[in-house]
């Protein structure tokens, strides 16, 4: 009598149940931020300057012009020719350019979902609920800057990296070199992030007593590194003029902002990162025993890239954006992400799932009002000033980064900048240092403001225009230029000079009302005030 065949036995319901859990979870926060940024492609409205300055190096002439420009920006090339090929499709106005920036937006989406599955882990959770759920994230992700782009390469380059020591194999050597080379192509600062995960796989491959494997994960960063070569003398002559905008960076400041940047979704959301770091941190101190190498990978990517970022930024000596953390901020979350992933399933159940859609429900109102912020009004008040100008009339836009923006909504030729600058379609900082080694660059303003003004045509004052307070007297300027820093300063002199002139002498002052379309809020960082000035007496 033959043995009666038994069948395996079946599962528990709770482990069908949970991939299927964190699955929906993670297909929801992806929905949420497709959501996020169609919002944001809706509302986020005309370039403002830091856009326009990219659409405008891609719209160059020739491509030898954009590579001679190079030294005036701070961004290798990619993202650039990517606009540039996009324009050539016809797509040139603010609406079909902004359709570039979702595309990217979503790909990092994908992106982040290719990226955690190359690291071992079954869906992306926290990296989704931290950072792609981010208003800062979407805005800035999306956005007509290289940002975006280079972050998602970062990420790829990470996962491939991965890929590659785990299958060593041609086809995953060329795919992880070619992603490492494209990010450092997009962001300077992707560089060292790929030191990051060198430093990750070396701790792996050296510790599996792969020496070849090791050596080849080195030669990704290096072939990234020399593919930075041609851009030598741009950054040398770039660096030229930069120092003009240095301003002292501590630590202390690195710190502060960084807590911004994680404040940026929501009061209280620093702590929830600061705790997950540790709990990830920890997780993979215990696994190092275990050799659970893909938490491994992670767990020293995380510490390493947190490190060598935060001093990049404290080298680079410059005013701190919060959205200068956001590359750092993907990274971490992806490294959690992996690293808590390997969390025993019960603990699991009970924390990474709710957490994150609890991070994301707690963070969905920031978010959605977030990405309905207008990036600008200079193009309102472009269309004001077309209506209400008259000839002889003078504009004057204060400071002259402001003209980058507004000489796309308005005729070049009919407005001046404080300093004036020759070349307004990228920022042109080493005008603004000739400006500061000039004798009295700010001499032509007054002159104008006074023919202006005395002819009976009014002068228009878009940007900052600061009087005096009783008491208050400019600022010396010193005998000759710092050697660092310093622009601030002196622009602050040379518009104190125009509005003393002009408090002296004016009859009429009016600050003009630019009304946005449905009452829409408009980003901080460029919401302009127009103000109006007419009449003369001696």
């Amino acid at each position: 009598m033959s043995a009666r065949k038994t069948s395996p036995p079946a599962k528990p319901p709770a482990a069908n149940l949970w991939p299927r859990l964190e699955l929906s979870a993670a297909l929801l926060l992806s929905l949420w931020i497709v959501v996020l940024h169609v919002i944001y492609l809706f509302h986020a409205g005309p370039l403002w300057r830091d856009e326009i300055g990219t659409m405008d190096f891609a719209a160059m002439p020739t491509v030898g012009d954009i590579w001679h420009n190079l030294q005036y920006d701070n961004f290798p090339p990619l993202f650039v020719f990517l606009a540039r090929f996009w324009m050539a499709l016809g797509l040139t106005s603010d609406l079909s350019l902004r359709l570039l920036g979702l595309v990217v937006g979503l790909g990092t989406v994908g992106v982040i979902w290719l990226t955690v599955r190359l690291l071992g882990a079954r869906c992306p959770l926290l990296i989704l609920a931290l950072y792609a759920c981010s208003p800062v994230a979407v805005r800035v992700g999306a956005a007509l800057r290289p940002y975006g782009l280079g972050i998602a390469l970062t990420l790829l380059s990470m996962g491939l990296i991965w890929k590659f020591i785990q299958e060593p194999k041609p086809k995953h050597l060329f795919l992880a070199m070619l992603a490492a080379v494209l990010s450092v192509q997009c962001l300077y600062q992707c560089a060292f992030f790929l030191v990051a995960f060198t430093f990750g796989a070396w701790v792996v491959t050296l510790s599996r007593k792969q020496k070849k494997i090791t050596f080849q994960t080195g030669f990704i960063g290096a072939v990234a590194a020399l593919s930075l070569l041609p851009h030598l003398g741009n950054i040398h002559k770039g660096g030229a003029w930069l120092v003009i905008a240095h301003v002292p960076v501590d630590f202390a400041g690195v710190w502060r902002t960084l807590n911004e940047s994680l404040e940026a979704d929501g009061p209280g959301l620093k702590y929830i990162w600061f705790q997950l770091f540790l709990i990830a941190v920890v997780q993979f101190l215990l696994v190092l025993r275990k050799k659970n190498w893909s938490a491994i990978y992670c767990g020293v990517v995380l510490l390493a890239a947190t490190v060598f970022h935060l001093i990049f930024l404290r080298l680079l000596q410059l005013p701190l954006r919060t959205w200068y953390y956001l590359i750092l901020l993907a990274v971490a979350a992806l490294a959690m992400d992996v690293i808590l992933a390997g969390l025993p399933a019960k603990k699991l159940k009970n924390f990474l799932v709710p957490l994150a859609l609890i991070i994301a429900a707690c963070a969905c109102r920031t978010a959605y009002d977030g990405v309905q912020l207008r990036h600008t009004n200079l193009d309102l008040i472009a269309a004001q000033l077309k209506k209400s100008t008259q000839p002889g009339d003078m504009v004057l836009v204060s400071p002259w980064y402001y003209g980058v923006s507004f000489q796309r909504y308005y005729d070049t030729n009919n407005f001046v900048t404080v300093p004036p600058m020759t070349e307004l379609r990228i920022h042109r900082y080493d005008l603004m240092r000739d400006a500061m080694d000039s004798p009295d660059p700010v001499g032509s303003l007054k002159t104008g403001i006074e023919h202006t003004l005395r002819s009976g045509h009014k002068l228009w004052v878009l940007g900052n225009f600061q009087f005096l307070q009783p008491g208050q007297a400019p600022v010396p300027l010193p005998s000759q230029r710092p050697a660092s820093g310093g622009d601030s300063l002196y622009f602050s002199n040379w518009m104190l000079q125009l509005t003393t002139l002009v408090a002296a002498h004016v009859t009429s002052a009016d600050n003009v009302p630019i009304p946005v379309p449905g009452n829409q809020p408009v980003d901080g960082v460029e919401k302009v005030t127009l103000l109006s000035f007419s009449g003369w007496h001696d």
